[in-house]
């Protein structure tokens, strides 16, 4: 499990629209905005550079999409937790 979550930490960070704008890649920009943090920084990327507002539909799915999973880590986390060890 530890190398999986690394893999797809590598990937999400490559995938996330730090360095370039989301935009650049045209019939790509939707699989990019799906990364649920991508949102967030087009908004700021929006308000700060080019003084336009943030696209709302982006930052509601972005919202949606952090609540659902933190409540289904959450819940995972609960339903584990008995089994993890007291001590290492």
């Amino acid at each position: 499990m530890k190398y999986l979550v690394e893999v797809l930490l590598t990937f999400a960070i490559f995938f996330t629209p730090v360095l370039f704008e989301a935009s650049m890649f045209g019939h790509w920009y939707t699989p990019l905005m799906l990364n649920p943090i991508a949102p967030v920084l087009e908004g700021f990327a929006n308000v700060i550079v080019r003084h336009v507002p943030p696209p709302l539909s982006w930052l509601g799915y972005s919202a949606v999409v952090s609540v659902v999973l933190c409540c289904g880590a959450l819940s995972v986390f609960q339903r584990v937790e008995p089994y993890f060890a007291e001590s290492v």
